[in-house]
């Protein structure tokens, strides 16, 4: 074999049109030729060539693709580096290699480097990618691969299924995985579109099944247990024509499921990083057993004593800077055909059957393979050695749940979240362990080994925490306990748990304070939970706490947030300052009248959406119709145009009504679906429950609906004089650095700024938040904070919030305004490190939540500030995170995905929302046209992203020490 990837890259140069489909961007192969030849001489100009490593730390995206082209160009070898990996984890992989250099986002763009080829030999025996797998001794190794290893891969499965220039073949595998490699250059190499899913769009079934229509995917692969995720869904009729499987064992009745939901061949492959990607293979075909088939062209496999091993000119050239290592796996080759050939030993266990084929059968050792990723349960068990207080420990895998056995030292167990924190500092989280069990002692079997098929199985009960189980001492105490286990789902829970430990966060701390209110008749707030996070301390906190007084706030009342909003109407006429939407792509097959009926049923169950509000007398006086229709609007063109014209359109408060809906028809099986409403009769709870309510109806089980009962809420007699006393003396109006001149009027004019965080870090700061006694939202506001402190140079800041003020039971289904703008003020003097200001933000954030009813506008009036038409009262920057709308819309029979939501404006010069998404936390920093410019925006949502990184890694760190 004398060729190499690069043949094979030109080859596909040659025969393409379209080589890249990334975040909206198509790329031409002459334009990827170009790019990657331009990246090639940027590295060659660093000293790059033969034998070299390449580190490329990028999200799945163009610029990915070019580098791994342009590093092979260049003659080296790329080295993956999984930006959601550990921090010591790719430290370790980048000093391990010798990497000369990584490439980071940006490094890239705009080269000016010149686009002819570079003069470079390349050579069959060179290497390709180095991959690091899961080490059993504790620390990952390097698999070094030779081109003419993954040529022979890849000329074998062009062979072996036909991809054409018309295929369009989808990316999603992570690059650190080596079912990736086949991914971009066999596709790159026959001219093919390769379609890069978006950054963790591999974890999303749904995301899946949308992107393989919409970009009409005809080839993907699907590790086994992804496969069953995304078939348990609603399937829609797929273009795919073949998928292909490997990664974990693939069972028949899988195969058989897929077989009766997809139209479209399956096959399975096998084989390890070792030896470039696959080397066994077969079509499965439906009712015949699930094997890994033949070995493909060049390559042979062998059972030597039960285990399976390869030979041929796809292994590995060995582990990189491990001799001993290769030497114990790479073996000579008893059966070799030419003097010097080796063996590979795999570990796994199989046997040939009649026909030739190999069955697999499972391991010698204790590598594991879950979702996927490929596990050395030694590393995880050298991560747990690690910790000083553990004695003995051992890892193994239950119902595909990775368990951690762990024996303390002098008897004392840790806490879960000390732990996961523990093994996050060196290991990826498809590493870290799901469940922690603590053992007095490891089973041992009779010649003093371990014991694993004695290990006891994981029975779901409460885990291991710092504190011994205490049952409830009396009634309120059971009653309190038995609601934790059913929000929590987590039994038995003992009255001095923690909270936060026992996984715990806001939402469900709300739903939790409701229903003990419910239950107990007592008024009881989110903050009162973070202050007592047990059931002993909110018991005995229930037991003093004030009786709800049943006041009705519902419709026929009108609160001082709609008075506010309707006087701002009235005064400067209809706008968009208070618009809410949310708008969903959405695929499948719509009924267009059982909407309308559904739209209808809603309306009718909700008053509010009836609601409107006129003048009378000089006062607002709210109307409940007692029809009130709210139409359907259905037309066809491009959905970004009716979007931003509905938006673009204000409401009449006095004749209505305050909501539309509008179906924006597309291509044949999809459409984009947007609410859009006014705040005055709604907040970001009542869109969920909206969207909730109306694909019931669509669905036709309305009755199924909770019934909605008047809502009561609690009288705080006290609350008024909490903000008082916490805002007095507060400091003037804050000012942000780069802010242009400030109009004598809010011009509300709102600009937007996108930014994200990846889920690694967002772990990361949850685990210092819940050593803290925290909430994620409290590290955020935090980190928030002390980027403030920075740039203002204040120690005394009052920050803007929300509060859902939901106290009952009822409100949660309710539609309505209930919000409240909190006015947080934290005082952090000095150089304050994070954890300083995370103390400190916890307490303004538990004093403001245990007064939010305490509206607004009352707060504002009590503390008589200066009248200031050109800015908001009392607060003039504001932060808030709210839930994940990926699952807020489920129509049966049609897949939704978020496009775009938001409000019209908000009367802060600066907005920092951000929601959960599966790949970690969605941001959007809004800002006022009038005071910034979108470059000065773009800074401050940077500036916050790079400080939440810091802290979640580097939690002492002080404001003075902050990067940038």
């Amino acid at each position: 074999m004398s060729e190499t990837l690069l043949d094979m890259v030109a080859e596909g140069v040659a025969a393409g049109e379209v080589a890249v489909v990334a975040d909206g961007r198509e790329v031409s192969y002459v334009e990827l030729d170009e790019l990657s030849n331009q990246a090639a001489h940027w590295l060659r100009a660093r000293g790059v060539g033969p034998e070299s490593v390449v580190g490329v730390r990028l999200e799945r995206s163009v610029e990915m693709v070019v580098a791994l082209i342009g590093i092979l160009k260049a003659g080296a070898a790329y080295l993956p580096l999984d930006p959601d990996y550990p921090e010591d984890r790719l430290r370790f992989m980048i000093e391990d290699s010798g990497a000369e250099i990584v490439v980071e986002p940006g490094d890239l763009t705009g080269l000016g480097e010149s686009r002819e080829p570079v003069e470079v030999v390349v050579r069959p025996e060179n290497a390709a990618y180095v991959i690091y797998t899961s080490g059993s001794t504790g620390k990952p190794k390097g698999v070094v691969i030779e081109h003419r290893g993954i040529v022979n891969r890849l000329r074998w499965m062009q062979d072996e299924y036909g991809l054409t220039p018309q295929d369009r073949v989808l990316q999603k595998t992570p690059f650190g995985f080596d079912v990736s490699v086949w991914e971009f250059f066999w596709t790159l190499s026959v001219g093919a579109t390769l379609v890069m899913a978006r950054p963790g769009g591999h974890r999303d079934p749904e995301y899946l099944a949308d992107v393989l229509v919409a970009e009409r995917i005809t080839t993907a692969h699907f590790v086994p247990s992804m496969l069953r995720a995304f078939l348990a869904g609603s399937v829609p009729e797929l273009p795919v024509r073949r998928v292909l499987c490997s990664g974990e064992a693939l069972p028949d009745e899988l195969a058989e499921r897929f077989h009766r939901l997809v139209g479209a061949e399956l096959h399975n492959l096998y084989g390890p990083t070792e030896a470039s990607v696959d080397v066994t293979a077969t079509r499965c075909l439906p009712g015949e057993t699930v094997t890994i088939g033949h070995p493909i062209a060049n390559t042979r496999v062998h059972l030597l004593d039960g285990e399976l091993t390869i030979a041929g000119v796809q292994l590995a050239r060995g582990y990189l800077n491990r001799p001993a290592l290769t030497a114990e796996k790479f073996v000579p080759n008893p059966f070799a055909e030419t003097p010097g050939e080796r063996l590979y030993r795999t570990g796994d266990r199989a046997r040939r059957r009649a026909d030739g084929a190999f069955e697999y059968l499972g391991r010698f050792d204790h590598q594991v393979k879950i979702h996927g990723n490929r596990i050395e349960l030694g590393e995880v068990e050298a991560a747990l050695h690690a910790h000083p207080m553990i004695a003995a420990a051992v890892a193994a895998v239950h119902e595909d749940r990775l368990v951690a056995y762990c024996v303390y030292r002098a008897g004392t167990a840790l806490s879960t979240s000390e732990l996961r924190a523990h093994l996050a500092r060196t290991l990826p989280e498809s590493m870290l362990p799901a469940v922690w069990t603590s053992l007095a002692a490891l089973p041992l079997t009779p010649s003093g080994k371990i014991d694993r098929n004695a290990l006891p199985a994981p029975d779901g009960t409460r885990p291991a925490l710092a504190v011994v189980y205490v049952e409830p001492r009396n009634e309120t105490e059971a009653a309190i306990a038995e609601i934790w286990a059913d929000v929590l789902g987590v039994s038995p829970v003992g009255i001095h748990d923690p909270f936060l430990e026992l996984g715990g966060r806001s939402l469900a701390a709300t739903r939790i304070c409701a229903r003990v209110s419910r239950s107990t008749g007592r008024r009881l707030s989110v903050a009162d939970l973070f202050t007592a996070p047990t059931v002993a301390e909110l018991a005995e906190l229930v037991a003093g706490a004030p009786s709800i007084a049943e006041v009705h706030s519902g419709p026929s009342e009108i609160s001082a947030a709609q008075q506010r909003m309707w006087f701002l109407d009235q005064l400067s006429g209809p706008s968009v300052m208070y618009t809410m939407y949310e708008a969903y792509r959405c695929t499948g097959e719509l009924d267009v009248e059982a909407l309308r009926r559904a739209l209808a049923q809603v309306v009718q169950r909700h008053e509010t959406l009836r609601t409107t509000f006129r003048s009378r007398r000089g006062e607002p006086e709210l109307v409940v119709s007692a029809e009130g229709e709210i139409p359907l609007t259905v037309v066809d063109g491009s959905a970004e145009e009716v979007v931003d014209a509905e938006l673009r359109q204000p409401f009449d408060l006095a004749r209505g009504p305050l909501l539309r809906c509008t179906v924006v028809r597309g291509e044949e099986g999809r459409f984009t679906l947007l609410a859009v409403i006014h705040h005055i009769i709604a907040d970001d709870t009542s869109m969920e429950i909206f969207w909730r309510d109306l694909a019931e109806c669509y669905a036709g089980r309305a009755s199924a609906l909770p019934e909605l009962a008047p809502v009561h809420a609690a009288l705080d007699q006290t609350g008024l004089e909490y903000w008082k006393s916490a805002l007095a003396g507060a400091p003037p109006a804050i000012e942000l650095p780069d802010s242009l001149p400030r109009p004598a009027r809010q011009a509300q004019l709102e600009g937007t700024v996108e930014f994200s965080v990846p889920q690694h870090i967002i772990s990361a700061l949850e685990t210092v938040a819940t050593e803290a006694g925290a909430t994620g939202f409290m590290a955020l506001l935090a980190a928030f904070v002390l980027d403030l402190r920075r740039v203002t140079g204040r120690d005394d800041l009052v920050v803007g919030t929300f509060a859902g003020n939901r106290p009952s039971v009822e409100a949660e289904d309710v539609i309505g305004l209930f919000v409240n703008t909190l006015a947080l003020r934290v005082r952090v003097p000095g150089d304050p490190a994070y954890p300083e200001v995370l103390a400190a933000v916890r307490e303004a954030v538990v004093g403001g939540f245990r007064h939010q009813d305490v509206p607004f506008d009352q707060v504002v009036a009590a503390l008589r500030p200066p009248r200031d038409l050109s800015r908001n009262p009392v607060a003039q920057v504001a932060f808030q995170s709210l839930g994940s709308l990926a699952d807020r819309l489920r129509l049966d029979g049609i897949r939704a995905e978020p496009w775009r939501a938001g409000q019209g404006g908000n009367p802060f010069d600066v907005l920092v929302t951000v929601r959960e998404h599966p790949d970690g936390l969605a941001g959007t920093l809004h800002y006022d046209r009038a005071l910034f410019t979108e470059a000065a925006a773009k800074t401050m949502a940077d500036r916050f992203v790079q400080v939440v990184h810091t802290v979640a890694t580097a939690p002492g760190t002080r404001g003075s020490e902050l990067p940038g």
